[in-house]
């Protein structure tokens, strides 16, 4: 039987009085240390914030390594966080949030799509986070969720979409957030000084990706305004041209999204998010970590085109990907 909306809702209100008045310290888990976990998990040991740093990673010597080498450098801290290794998913239900940075090392999808390359591999990240909605609505879980694997808004959608299935038990859609635009919004900011001369304001919105657009705080001229975006998109496969990845803007990113919505800084943040009957991300800010969505929809006014565009390829990619799903997994 489902449970009645109204103790529902009393229940998510007294975890969010609890998690964010005062937001003092955060309990972390960080499931999949590659390059970009580990320095999450680097930059979190010199939080103060941070109570409790909990990882989980595929290769258990890896992530047995890790272990003894933040539980060192926690040391030398002065709030000296507690490290943990996991050994089973369900460690991770205790934190106050969780970063997934998983990376399938299975071949790419042969999705007939003509998907950009962070969206080759979307079915075996597909698998794990189907498997993971399922057992994060089974304790209810009442965290936030923050998804660095790509593709970034089309896992967000598809974690709400599996996690509220059976009842009513979260995780919600406002506790599930994708990572990415904000490092968008940083490389706007670099390409608009290399093509203009001078500092302006971006916002970035819908993806982290292909259909990413750009929100200027002054009118530019529409030649200004493509190279921005095409040198923002470009920015990390000029990276990757000398070395094997980005690593330290995603990282930056995410701890600066997961302290935004915890409300330990109050300027927003660009951030993918579930919206409605999709996923596609803009500026939000957040108080007491409930998202004000008023400076996102000012923009969002302006870009109903783009918009539409963006949820059709959405549902497209998320319906194929589905079928492909039923035939192989």
């Amino acid at each position: 039987m489902r449970r009645k909306n109204i103790s529902t809702t009393t229940k998510l209100f007294i975890q969010t009085l609890k998690n964010f008045l005062p937001c003092k310290a955060i309990k972390v888990g960080v499931i999949g240390t590659g390059s970009i976990g580990a320095e999450i998990c680097s930059q979190l040991v010199s939080k103060e914030y941070l109570d409790t740093l909990m990882i989980l990673n595929r290769s258990k010597a890896k992530q047995r390594g890790l272990f003894l080498d933040f539980t060192q450098a926690a040391v030398l801290t002065n709030h000296k966080p507690t490290i943990n290794e996991c050994f089973s998913i369900s460690c991770m239900y205790e934190m106050d949030a969780i970063f997934i940075c998983i990376r399938t090392q299975s071949e790419e999808t042969p999705i007939s799509l003509e998907m950009e390359e962070r969206m080759r591999k979307a079915s075996q990240h597909v698998a794990f986070i189907k498997d993971l909605a399922r057992e994060l609505e089974a304790v209810d879980y009442k965290g936030k969720i923050f998804i660095v694997t790509n593709p970034v808004e089309l896992l967000t959608r598809y974690l709400a979409e599996y996690s509220q299935q059976s009842s009513d038990a979260g995780p919600y859609t406002n506790q599930i957030y994708g990572v990415g635009l904000e490092l968008d919004k940083a490389r706007a900011l670099v390409s608009s000084r290399e093509i203009l001369g001078q500092e302006v304001s971006p916002e970035a919105l819908i993806q982290h990706g292909d259909y990413l657009s750009l929100h200027f705080d002054l009118e530019l001229d529409k030649r200004d305004y493509q190279k921005i975006l095409a040198l923002t998109k470009e920015s990390s496969p000029e990276i990757r041209k000398f070395v094997a990845r980005t690593v330290y803007g995603p990282a930056f990113a995410a701890i600066k999204t997961l302290e935004s919505v915890f409300g330990l800084r109050t300027d927003p943040v660009c951030v993918s998010f579930n919206y409605g009957d999709t996923a596609l991300g803009g500026p939000l800010s957040f108080q007491y970590g409930v998202p004000n969505y008023d400076s996102f929809r000012t923009i969002a006014n302006t870009l109903s085109k783009e918009l539409q565009s963006w949820k059709e390829h959405l549902r497209n990619s998320i319906d194929e990907i589905n079928s492909f799903y039923e035939e192989n997994f």
